[in-house]
């Protein structure tokens, strides 16, 4: 990675497909960000370290749905590169420098430095020269420490190998290891891991045992893939449905199902992306997150036909009470429902700067004509700013449920 300094962030709009993640070409590393996403200029580079460090550590979502038959077609390779453990060793690293094991340890023994503190504690025999301890306690020096160390540095060096130009000038530790002794270093560390009860060097050891059965297995350290994948609306939804949504979809959940036919449906259950469950208003709201380029470019797409339809299919099964085993308990007095896609709040084609908007919404000519409840069956289109999302994701945060179900809410009234 020494030759690797030239570094371009571009949006994937501009790939015909729409990888985010980072190539490496020759001397060139080249940086996707997601739709929508407001890339720090190239003038402020820690701003755009940090940037490009949020979007790799959002990768890994795209995997929540290991069904899906779309992962055969990823570009590159996100698996077996276990980006989340060498970011987290790099900041730790950082933070707290190279693994020494603090805590000591102690046996009762006759042999070693007596540690009289914890030798006092024990009942003696007294004797006419006095008390008399049979089993005093002695400091023993774990040599296991040892190896976990040499094996943290050989963490920290592969890890600064594969990604520490994000880091800026980051040196690599001198440290005496054996590279080769890759299954001996797992078992240490999964023996540790056993016997550990601190939560912050059980995340050290699970990640460092991530990066030693990672794919670099050769001892190349110089070996580096490209971090892509084509499969971010993924992410997008499992962000989506962390920030914002409050009810288990696993309670809405419409079945499939063939009649006097032996065969099964496949996937015998429709899921929503996400339920927001609002108890005072008795509100129900139900998000499709989709991860579309309307919002982005001049001739992006909207939700189709399909996508209209099976919200309002959706709302059709949440408005009945009858659906559920504990209707007392569903207690929801309307449904609404909403697509949600990606924008750039500080730069778009509608003159809009707020973290959500709403634009408009989509309805079915034929569904309408249904005497049954109707809130439901208009949805509305929302913008949301996409470094906002990721924020709130990596950061943790709920984001202001309340305002997003009134913009959705208060504008789709207008019209129902």
């Amino acid at each position: 990675m020494k030759n690797k300094k030239i570094w371009i962030c571009k949006s994937s709009t501009d790939d015909e497909f729409e990888r985010v993640g980072i190539k490496f070409e020759k001397e060139n590393i080249f940086i996707f960000f997601p739709l929508g996403y407001d890339i720090p200029s190239d003038k402020f580079p820690n701003f755009q370290r940090k940037a490009v460090i949020d979007i790799l550590s959002t990768l890994a979502l795209t995997k929540i749905k290991e069904y899906d038959e779309d992962y055969e077609n990823q570009i590159g390779s996100i698996t077996g590169f276990p980006i989340h453990a060498y970011l987290w060793i790099l900041n730790d690293y950082i933070s707290n420098g190279l693994y020494n094991e603090k805590e000591k340890v102690y046996m009762q023994s006759q042999r070693g430095k007596i540690n009289w503190k914890r030798t006092f504690s024990t009942i003696p025999l007294f004797s006419d020269q006095g008390a008399v301890y049979l089993n005093p306690y002695v400091d023993k020096k774990r040599t296991i420490d040892n190896v976990i160390t040499e094996i943290h540095a050989l963490c920290i060096n592969h890890s600064i190998d594969q990604i520490g130009w994000l880091f800026g000038n980051i040196e690599k530790i001198n440290y005496d290891y054996d590279d080769k002794n890759r299954n001996y270093y797992i078992q240490i560390l999964n023996e540790e891991l056993r016997k550990s009860f601190n939560d912050r060097k059980k995340t050290l050891l699970k990640n460092m045992i991530q990066i030693m059965e990672s794919e670099f297995q050769d001892g190349s350290t110089e070996s580096v893939s490209d971090i892509l994948t084509t499969n971010y609306s993924h992410a997008w939804e499992k962000m989506v449905d962390s920030v914002f949504g409050n009810d288990l979809i696993n309670n809405y959940r419409p079945e499939l199902k063939w009649v006097g036919l032996p065969e099964k449906v496949s996937n015998p259950h429709m899921r929503p992306d996400t339920i927001i469950k609002r108890k005072k208003e008795r509100e129900l709201i139900i998000i499709d997150s989709k991860y579309y380029k309307y919002a982005v470019i001049a001739n992006g797409k909207l939700p189709g036909a399909e996508d209209i339809d099976k919200q309002i299919t959706y709302g059709d099964y949440c408005s009945n009470p009858y659906n559920f085993d504990k209707p007392l308990e569903y207690d929801t007095n309307k449904v609404y429902n909403a697509f949600i896609i990606p924008y750039n709040k500080k730069d778009n084609r509608f003159n809009l700067n707020g973290n959500f908007e709403y634009i408009g919404y989509a309805e079915s000519k034929a569904r309408n004509k249904d005497s049954s409840e109707t809130s439901h069956k208009k949805i509305a289109l929302m913008l949301l700013d996409t470094k906002f999302l990721i924020d709130c994701y990596l950061q943790k945060e709920k984001a202001n449920t309340g305002k997003l179900v009134d913009s959705i809410v208060t504008s789709l009234k207008k019209h129902i």
